[in-house]
Formats: C-alpha cells, sequence, structure tokens
C-alpha cells in the first residue's frame, strides 16, 4: 500500500512552516517559532547565533527582511565560520 503526505508549500516555492519546522528541529535541532521561522539565540546580541552550536541562521530564514539586511547577516554568519 503506498502512503501519500499531504504538504503545503508557500508562494515562493517553499515548504510551508510546518514542514520547515519539522525539518529543522530534525536535522538541525534549531528552534522554531509559533510561525515557523527558526529562532535566534538572542535578538539583540547574537541575532544569527542559535542555541546549537556552530549554527547559524540569516536572511529570510528568521523572517522578512529586506536584501541588505539579509545580506548582512549573511555576511556576519560567514565571518564566525
Amino acid at each position: 500500500m503506498q502512503r501519500r503526505v499531504a504538504s503545503t508549500w508557500s508562494s515562493c516555492g517553499r515548504p510551508a512552516a510546518a514542514p520547515r519546522r519539522q525539518r529543522g528541529r530534525a536535522d538541525f535541532g534549531i528552534a522554531c517559532s509559533s510561525n515557523g521561522w527558526f529562532i535566534e539565540k538572542h535578538a539583540k546580541l547574537d541575532p544569527i547565533s542559535t542555541m546549537t552550536e556552530g549554527v547559524f541562521v540569516a536572511g529570510c530564514a528568521q523572517g522578512p527582511k529586506d536584501i541588505p539586511a539579509s545580506v548582512s547577516q549573511g555576511a556576519a554568519a560567514a565571518a564566525r565560520c
């Protein structure tokens, strides 16, 4: 018997919040908000680090952001590696 799993996709072609939360938690152990965005360690003091050592989030993984903010977070995450 073949089993089908339904999933929803967002308008940008990515899976909707529920599947993303499950993958983030299972693969990397990253906490997610109730809206499905990955949560940083501290919003003001350390906005790219997560509670998991060595795992960083940047850009639209944390929520809607404009391009300059996403680029600067990505550069900060790359500098930490």
